[in-house]
């Protein structure tokens, strides 16, 4: 499981075009290693992309994210307002998943961004501050 997030927390990724950014990073996935890598899951926010991919071992996971980041630096992304440098942060977070946790986790990546998520998101309890008057001491 891999999460980029943009340069800055800047929302510049499109939530129209996730199909199409999520189709990029399928093909970047299999340029890495054709047959042995690919994405089996995809999520995005305006600020970050959530990526759950197989691949093999020989890959290393610094490769997996230098080729993702790059090729999607160089070509852009669908939607998105920027490219190269000014696209992700430098850090990454990158966890390993069993096979038993696969499903939670590729449904995990694939509920970024839907609109409950969002609804879940606002409605959340806004502490309101009360600002008591002063107490005069009478006497």
């Amino acid at each position: 499981h891999l999460v980029f997030v943009t340069k800055g927390r800047v929302g510049f990724l499109d939530p129209e075009r996730k199909d199409d950014v999520e189709k990029q990073f399928a093909e970047d996935c299999r340029q890495i290693s054709e047959r042995h890598c690919h994405l089996v899951a995809f999520g995005m926010e305006k600020d970050h992309v959530h990526l759950v991919i197989r691949y093999p071992p020989k890959v290393s996971i610094s490769q997996l994210v230098k080729h993702l980041k790059g090729r999607s630096s160089q070509t852009g992304l669908p939607g998105a307002s920027k490219k190269g440098s000014a696209l992700w942060s430098s850090g990454y977070f990158a966890k390993s998943v069993s096979d038993q946790a696969m499903d939670e986790t590729a449904g995990y990546a694939r509920n970024q961004g839907m609109p409950e998520k969002q609804s879940k998101r606002t409605s959340r309890p806004v502490a309101k501050v009360v600002h008591a008057k002063p107490q005069h001491a009478s006497g």
